[in-house]
C-alpha cells in the first residue's frame, strides 16, 4: 500500500480570538457563516477554495495526483492567513484509497469539458477504466472535496490522517461525536470529516482518521463511491466545528420554557392523579410522556405497543392520563419504538428485519426483565409498523404529541443491511432516509412535536423537536455527571438553534453506574448544566410527580429556559487561572470549570463547577452553582448568609427557596395557620 501526502501550508503571527458571534435566526444555523466570503477558481492542476472571515483567510488548493498513482486522490495545500500577518510552516497529513481486489493505476487527469470547476481522474486496471471526478465544495467555514465514481470498485478513501510526531492534542467536545485536533506547533485547529448526509457508503468513521467504507452486500455486491469530504483550519476551535444542516424546529416557540416530565410508568389511574394535584398546584405547559404502558409491557414484543396496557388501566385510563395532562396545558406524549422488532410480536417474520454480511439477522436490543433479544427493523419498515400503531394512539387517548426510542441516540451511520433484496442494500442511507421520514410522518399524525432518546442527537438536530440531552458520543465519552467539562460552544451554536433539548440525559446514564439522582449535589449540577447548556428542565423516576421539585424546577429554570430558548449566545468565555478567555485558550488549558455565556437579550449566565465559590455581580457561587442577570431578570443558586439558596424574580413573579428540608419532606401537604 503507498501513502499519500496531503500538504497543509500554515500562514500566521498571531493568535486572535474569533468567534461567530451573530448567527442569526432563520430556518437554519448555517446562517452563521453568511459574515464569511468565499471564491472558487481553477488552477493547471486543480482548483483552489478560499474562505475569508472578518480575522482570517484560508485557502485551500487541491492538486490532482500525478500520472501513474495508484492509491492518491490528489494533495491539498492550505494556507491560512491570520489577521493579515503571515509566518511560514507546513505540515504533511497521510491519505490513501484501497480498491477492490487489485489496484488501478491513473492514466490521466482532466477538466470538465463543460468548463465546471473540478477533475476527472481515470483510472485503469484489471476491473478496466473507472472515472473518479473530483469537485470543491464551500460549505460555512469548511472546504471539501465532492467524490463519484462510476464503477463500484472503490472500498474506501482516507483523508486528513496527521502524520506520526505532530504536536497535536485530540480536543473532546460534549455532544460532539469526534475529537478537534489541535496542532500546537501551529497554535491552529483542525477538523475533518465524510459528510453522512451525503453519502452512499457502508459506514463511516472519524474516529482516529476520517474514512469512507464501502463493502460488499450477502450476495457480493459493491455500491458505487459517492461522498463528501469536508475540512476546516482556523484559530479558532469553534470555526472547526459542524452545523447540523437542517431546518428549525417548528415547534420551538410552543416548546420554549416548558417543563419536561418523564414519567417511568406507574398505575394510569395514579399518574393521572398525580397530573392534576401538579396542575393544582400551578404546574402547567409542561410536557409530559410514558415510558411504560404498551399492552405487552415496555420494550417487548414490539413494534406492537397499542392498546394500552389493561393491568394499568387500560384505555378508559389512558384516556384519564389525557384529560389530566392537556388540563394543564400540556404536551402529552407516549413512548413509542419501531426499530426494535422483537420474536414474540404476534405477525413476527424474518423478512422484516436487518441482515448482517453472513445473511444472519441484526441484533439490536436485549431485554433483561423477558430474556428477548430484539432485531433492528429493516428501515422502510419504519413507517407501516407505525401507521399500524400511532394513528391509534393519537385517535384513543388524544396525543399531541409523540416519543420516538433510539432513532435520534445513534449516528446516521449506525446501522446497514447487507440484505440483496433490500433497496439500498449495502448502504446505510436507508436508515438515516427512513428515520428522517418517520419523525415527518409523526409531526403529520399528532399534529405536534416529536421527541427522541439523546446521546448522538447532535447529527439530527431539527429534523425532530427535542431529546433527553444525554451525554456519551463525545471522543472521550462523558460518564460521569458530575465532572462533566462546561464546554457549552457546540451544544448552544450548533444544537441550540434547531430544537429545544431538555435535561442532561436519564438520570441514570448522567450518573455513573445507573444510579439515579438522591441528593441536593446532584440535583444542583444536573440543574446548574441544564441553565448553562441551554436546556428545558426536566424531572424523571421519583422526581417527577414532587410538588416541590417540580415548583423549583419550573419557578427556576423554566423562565430563564423561556427566554434563551429562541436566542443563540453572542459571547462564550471560561475563567481560566483567574482570566476570561474563549474557548480555543479554555482548550488549550483544558479547563472549563467556570463558564459564562451572553445572550442578544442583555441576559448573562455565570455558571460554577469548580471546588471553589467564586464572586459574580455580588453573588456568591459555589460549586455547582450558577446565576443569570438580565434584563429586569435575575435568578440563581447562589449561597444567602452562608446557605445555599434558590431565587428567581421577573416583572411577572419572584419565587424563593431557602431550602427548609422539612417543607420538602412534607410533600402533598398544606401549609395551616397555628398560634
Amino acid at each position: 500500500m503507498l501513502g499519500l501526502d496531503i500538504m497543509i501550508f500554515f500562514k500566521r503571527l498571531s493568535l486572535v480570538p474569533f468567534f461567530l458571534s451573530s448567527l442569526l435566526s432563520g430556518n437554519s444555523a448555517v446562517a452563521a457563516v453568511l459574515h464569511s466570503t468565499h471564491t472558487c477558481t481553477p488552477t493547471h492542476t486543480g482548483f483552489i477554495m478560499e474562505i475569508v472571515t472578518s480575522l482570517e483567510d484560508v485557502r485551500y488548493e487541491w492538486v490532482a495526483p500525478p500520472v501513474g498513482a495508484e492509491y492518491s486522490v490528489g494533495s491539498l495545500v492550505i494556507t491560512d492567513t491570520v489577521n493579515g500577518q503571515s509566518s511560514q510552516q507546513q505540515i504533511s497529513l497521510a491519505s490513501k484509497i484501497d480498491w477492490v481486489g487489485p489496484g488501478s493505476k491513473l492514466q490521466s487527469a482532466a477538466a470538465p469539458v463543460n468548463g465546471a470547476i473540478g477533475e476527472t481522474l481515470t483510472y485503469f486496471g484489471p476491473s478496466g477504466t473507472t472515472h473518479l471526478t473530483v469537485s470543491p465544495v464551500i460549505d460555512g467555514l469548511f472546504a471539501g472535496l465532492k467524490f463519484n465514481a462510476d464503477k463500484p470498485n472503490m472500498q474506501d478513501i482516507y483523508m486528513g490522517v496527521l502524520p506520526a510526531g505532530t504536536q497535536t492534542s485530540a480536543i473532546s467536545v460534549p455532544y460532539y461525536s469526534q475529537a478537534v485536533n489541535y496542532l500546537s506547533s501551529l497554535n491552529l485547529f483542525e477538523n475533518s470529516y465524510f459528510d453522512p448526509f451525503d453519502s452512499r457508503a457502508t459506514t463511516l468513521s472519524n474516529s482516529s482518521a476520517p474514512e469512507t467504507f464501502y463493502g460488499p452486500n450477502e450476495s457480493g455486491t459493491y455500491n458505487a463511491l459517492a461522498d463528501i469530504w469536508k475540512v476546516s483550519v482556523s484559530n479558532s476551535i469553534v470555526n472547526v466545528m459542524p452545523y447540523p444542516e437542517h431546518p428549525a424546529s417548528p415547534y420551538m416557540n410552543s416548546l420554549a420554557g416548558r417543563l419536561f416530565l418523564d414519567v417511568p410508568g406507574g398505575s394510569f389511574a395514579s399518574i393521572a392523579s398525580e397530573l392534576a394535584i401538579l396542575g393544582d398546584y400551578g404546574v402547567n405547559n409542561c410536557v409530559a410522556t410514558i415510558g411504560d404502558w404498551q399492552d405487552y409491557g415496555y420494550d417487548n414484543a414490539l413494534p406492537a405497543q397499542y392498546p394500552a396496557s389493561s393491568a394499568l388501566g387500560g384505555d378508559a385510563g389512558m384516556r384519564d392520563v389525557s384529560n389530566a395532562a392537556l388540563a394543564n396545558s400540556c404536551f402529552f406524549a407516549l413512548h413509542e419504538n419501531y426499530a426494535d422488532y422483537y420474536p414474540n410480536f404476534p405477525g413476527y417474520t424474518p423478512a422484516a428485519t436487518m441482515r448482517k454480511l453472513d445473511g444472519t439477522q441484526m441484533i439490536s436490543w436485549f431485554n433483561p426483565v423477558t430474556g428477548l433479544t430484539a432485531f433492528a427493523t429493516k428501515p422502510a419498515l419504519f413507517i407501516p409498523f407505525a401507521q399500524t400503531q400511532s394513528p391509534y394512539i393519537h385517535n384513543q387517548y388524544g396525543t399531541n404529541s409523540s416519543f420516538l426510542d433510539v432513532n435520534s441516540s445513534a449516528t446516521p451511520y449506525w446501522r446497514t443491511d447487507r440484505d440483496p433484496a433490500t433497496v439500498g442494500s449495502g448502504m446505510f442511507a436507508p436508515y438515516r432516509d427512513d428515520s428522517i421520514a418517520l419523525w415527518a410522518y409523526e409531526r403529520g399524525v399528532e399534529g405536534g412535536p416529536v421527541f427522541g432518546e439523546g446521546k448522538d442527537h447532535w447529527f439530527w438536530s431539527g429534523l425532530l423537536d427535542g431529546v433527553e440531552a444525554q451525554f456519551g458520543a463525545e471522543a472521550t465519552p462523558i460518564t460521569n455527571g458530575l465532572t462533566a467539562p462546561l464546554f457549552v460552544d457546540f451544544d448552544l451554536t450548533r444544537i441550540h438553534p434547531l430544537q429545544v433539548n431538555y435535561g442532561m440525559g436519564y438520570y441514570s446514564r448522567w450518573l455513573p453506574g445507573g444510579a439515579t439522582i438522591t441528593t441536593e449535589t446532584q440535583l444542583d449540577a444536573y440543574r446548574m448544566q441544564e441553565a448553562v447548556f441551554g436546556h428545558a428542565p426536566y424531572l424523571t423516576d421519583a422526581l417527577w410527580d414532587s410538588v416541590p421539585r417540580t415548583l423549583l424546577e419550573q419557578n427556576l429554570l423554566g423562565q430563564f429556559a423561556s427566554r434563551n430558548a429562541l436566542q443563540t449566545p453572542s459571547s462564550v468565555s471560561y475563567l481560566v487561572n483567574g482570566a476570561w478567555t474563549d474557548a480555543s485558550g479554555a482548550a488549550k488549558a483544558g479547563n472549563f470549570s467556570v463558564a459564562q455565556v451572553s445572550y442578544p437579550n442583555g441576559d448573562n449566565i455565570f455558571a460554577n463547577s469548580s471546588t471553589s465559590t467564586l464572586t459574580w455581580n455580588s453573588l456568591q457561587i459555589p460549586q455547582y452553582g450558577w446565576a443569570v442577570k438580565g434584563n429586569d431578570y435575575l435568578a440563581y443558586t447562589a449561597l444567602v448568609g452562608g446557605q445555599a439558596t434558590d431565587y428567581s424574580q421577573s416583572s411577572q413573579a419572584i419565587y424563593a427557596n431557602a431550602r427548609n428540608q422539612a417543607d420538602i419532606l412534607s410533600d402533598q401537604t398544606l401549609a395551616t395557620p397555628e398560634v
